[in-house]
């Protein structure tokens, strides 16, 4: 048998070229989504973050009222507010620590205004949607995070995926040494374990890894912390804003009723505090498996005082209207 001739391999130009575009194009958009999340810092504007926070709390003021509970275990007080705001150099307090909360309902994010210093906060891209609004919360603090499985689902139908992708930061290695320097400089951060709203008001039960990584990493204070009161499961007491009488009764199902409930009563949402967690001490001599274990161990920890804080509040509730 004769010996097959050398073949020189046919070159498809016209593959070549949309190849090349391709690519051109997807170097183009990562540019975009970059240059989109330039101010996401993680560093609230001092000029601005004060009236926002008023802003928030005077949309709920309406329909709840808010008690605070061990405010003294947040590192410097939960009512501390750092002397200095920039969002580029100096410092930006003291007390640098991460409040990992329970997460249930959007009476939450006045709960956490309950704190008054500026907080660097992992949020949903949805919330950076627009540019305008990405602004807007970036000079908040906030830094969208694409959450694996739940952001870029093949179930999301195409314009959304693409709008979650091109707003968020993708891996953990492109949002940390934001957290990092956040937490250098004095600041806070705030996380919800759980990465999403638990509307019924579940326990705590393998939150995300997210937090426990973060502590670890910037070697700073843990705070467990839990809002209770607004969750479908939650014990609810109302008080008449007229009469100040505290009273129970079951949550009504109909959002038009607890609208209209509003207009007499509000609700009581307590705002728990827990023992900061103290990580253990990176050791450079640790492996890989050693990590995740003491990471493991802290979230364990985490959300076990998260709950312990839940029931302490439900058992507030209960006892209040008695």
């Amino acid at each position: 048998m004769s010996a097959l001739p050398n073949r020189v391999p046919q070159v498809d130009d016209d593959m070549c070229e949309w190849e090349e575009w391709e690519l051109a194009q997807k170097e183009q958009l990562e540019r975009r989504r970059m240059r989109r999340l330039r101010s996401a810092i993680g560093v609230a504007s001092w000029r601005w973050y004060p009236l926002f926070r008023r802003l928030a709390l005077l949309v709920a003021a309406p329909f709840a009222i808010y008690e605070v509970h061990h405010g003294d275990r947040m590192p410097g007080g939960y009512d501390y507010y750092p002397p200095k705001y920039s969002r580029k150099d100096g410092s930006i307090g003291e007390y640098p620590c991460l409040v990992a909360s329970r997460h249930t309902t959007v009476f939450d994010i006045p709960g956490l205004g309950q704190i008054k210093r500026g907080m660097a906060w992992l949020c949903k891209p949805s919330f950076c949607k627009w540019w305008w609004m990405a602004k807007v919360c970036q000079f908040m603090g906030a830094v969208p995070l694409l959450r694996k499985g739940k952001d870029d689902s093949p179930k999301l139908t195409e314009s959304k995926l693409r709008q979650n992708l091109r707003c968020s930061f993708h891996s953990l290695s492109e949002y940390l040494d934001r957290i990092m320097a956040v937490f250098q400089r004095g600041g806070t951060a705030n996380i919800f374990p759980q990465a999403e709203r638990k509307r019924r008001g579940d326990e705590v039960v393998q939150p995300k890894p997210g937090a426990a990584i973060l502590a670890y990493e910037g070697q700073v204070p843990l705070v467990p912390m839990s809002i209770v009161g607004a969750a479908i499961e939650d014990p609810h007491v109302y008080i008449n804003r007229f009469t100040g009488k505290e009273y129970r009764r079951m949550r009504p199902k109909l959002k038009l009723v607890r609208i209209l409930i509003a207009i007499p009563c509000r609700l009581k949402v307590l705002v728990l505090f827990g023992e900061p967690i103290i990580p253990v001490i990176k050791d450079p001599a640790l492996s890989l498996a050693d990590i995740q274990e003491i990471q493991q161990t802290l979230m364990e920890e985490l959300s076990r005082r998260i709950n312990d804080l839940t029931a302490e509040g439900e058992e507030i509730l209960r006892g209040a209207a008695s």
